[in-house]
């Protein structure tokens, strides 16, 4: 199934200034059935992740066609399971640039390339051992795929979320607090600058 087909027109627009102006939670593609403040029939994708067009659409396209029939919950369940290459664990390339440690936690860059293909398909800017069932116990990963500014508020981002969470929280609630804290961190670095503000 192609975009075109689905008559939509596919923009590429700048992440790091969407997160700082319009949206901390824009991901790295969207539309406006997920995101309101996109344009009917238009796809936005973060021009940093152009060469993985292809893998974004394909994916996307999907989730808004199961969205039809089940919650996005639902949708992204199928598609994890339906996206990622099956192999043995010894076999997925080397796919961490570095790691150091974060108060309790390691924190590892990887390459997000190597982690969509794999692991876990919707993989975007970090996760945590809460979620993904490739990081370890006391794991963040930073996708190192995207622009390096960035990393600071990925960072945290993972780690208020992943306290919440190993605190019993749910994924939405820790996910709406750790937005709070990222969005701060940016502002007091003079990037977030929000429409509602």
């Amino acid at each position: 199934m192609s975009y075109a087909s689905m008559k939509y027109k596919l923009k590429y627009v700048p992440g790091f200034n969407i997160r700082n102006t319009i949206d901390p939670d824009f991901g790295v593609i969207g539309s406006s059935k997920i995101y309101n403040y996109i344009p009917t029939g238009e796809i936005w994708l973060d021009e940093l992740y152009r060469y993985e067009k292809h893998h974004f659409l394909k994916i996307h396209l999907a989730e808004l066609k199961l969205m039809k029939i089940m919650t996005y919950e639902q949708a992204r369940r199928i598609i994890e399971k339906r996206f990622v290459i099956k192999t043995d664990p010894k076999e997925i390339p080397n796919f961490i640039f570095k790691s150091k440690r974060y108060k309790e936690f390691i924190v590892k860059y990887v390459d997000g390339r190597i982690v969509r293909k794999f692991i876990d398909p919707k993989f975007i800017l970090g996760c945590h051992y809460v979620l993904r069932r490739g990081a370890g116990r006391k794991e963040i990963w930073i996708d190192a795929m995207q622009d390096k500014r960035e990393y600071k508020y990925s960072l945290l981002h993972e780690y208020a979320e992943a306290k919440l969470m190993s605190k019993g929280m749910n994924y939405n609630n820790a996910h709406d607090f750790a937005l709070v804290e990222e969005k701060v961190a940016r502002r007091k670095d003079g990037f977030g600058k929000y429409l509602k503000d």
